[in-house]
């Protein structure tokens, strides 16, 4: 703590130094930009500004012994502008119409900061984002009239008339989560033609001759056309490496007519070893087994 006041009296007092100097300046028409220059190097000031308030813009001074203050007011106020001076004796030139907007965007619930946030001017594409604290720090020109948008994703947008900024420093806003109510969605086809389910999920029928044939694919293969299934796949991308539920190789079991089948492909497994023609449908069962299929688990 001790610290901190040391380092706030260190900064009051280099600000009221600054603005406590006696200014002798004298110079007839000359760019403005050439005149601040001048007055930093001479008297050890800090000026800042955006480029396009001085560009073309010129100026007379001719001062003796005056404070810093009415230098500036009779400089600026030649151009229409104005100054606000800053932490660490720093001056910053300003239209006149324009406000500082620091303001701190916060959940309404738990008051936690909303990082990243966005303002935007209503009506225009002009907006800003806060830093990681969910504080915006800007300078608003030409308030007058101006509706600011301030908004996080997941949250209620809240207006603000710029004016009612004014005079504030380090405001918080509060932020209302936006909560939707999904209406009920209704799945009257299961994903293609050629694919039926039962009432419970836990049996799916797929008739290879109505279904169109893969991308990728010459033509219709039965085991590949399986994996289009949820909760079906191959972890090797094989036709005959097929897994139900995450369960292994070796407890999936492949029936063709109520034949066990032991060997379901060819080509190193690429493809099936079944003819797509010859075969009138593929039931696959998820969740329970028949018991005419008891020694298998998917």
């Amino acid at each position: 703590m001790i610290k901190t006041g040391l380092v706030c009296l260190l900064f009051i007092f280099i600000s009221r130094l600054t603005f406590a100097q006696s200014i002798t300046y004298s110079t007839e028409e000359k760019p403005v930009t050439e005149i601040i220059a001048d007055l930093e190097s001479q008297y050890d000031l800090h000026f800042s500004y955006a480029p396009k308030y001085l560009r073309g813009k010129t100026a007379s001074l001719a001062v003796t012994d005056e404070p810093l203050a009415s230098v500036l007011i009779n400089l600026l106020g030649q151009i229409q502008l104005t100054y606000r001076e800053l932490e660490g004796g720093y001056i910053t030139i300003i239209p006149h119409e324009s406000i500082p907007v620091q303001l701190q965007l916060v959940d309404r619930e738990t008051g936690q900061s909303l990082p990243f946030a966005t303002v935007r001017i209503a009506g225009s594409q002009r907006g800003y984002v806060s830093d990681a604290d969910g504080r915006f720090n800007f300078l608003l020109e030409e308030p007058a009239g101006l509706s600011l948008e301030f908004s996080f994703l997941g949250y209620r947008p809240q207006y603000i008339l710029a004016d009612t900024l004014a005079g504030y420093s380090q405001a918080t806003l509060a932020l209302a989560p936006n909560v939707t109510a999904l209406s009920e969605v209704l799945i009257r086809e299961y994903i293609t033609n050629g694919i039926q389910t039962d009432e419970r999920g836990t049996t799916v029928t797929i008739k290879p001759q109505e279904m169109a044939i893969l991308p990728g694919l010459s033509e219709r293969d039965i085991l590949l056309s399986a994996q289009i299934i949820a909760g079906v796949g191959s972890t090797d991308e094989t036709a005959s490496g097929i897994n139900v539920r995450g369960s292994g190789r070796d407890n999936t079991f492949i029936y063709w007519n109520n034949i066990p089948i032991y060997s379901a492909s060819h080509y190193f497994g690429n493809i099936s070893a079944f003819i797509p023609a010859t075969i009138g449908g593929l039931e696959i069962y998820k969740n329970y087994i028949p018991v005419a299929y008891g020694n298998s688990s998917a």
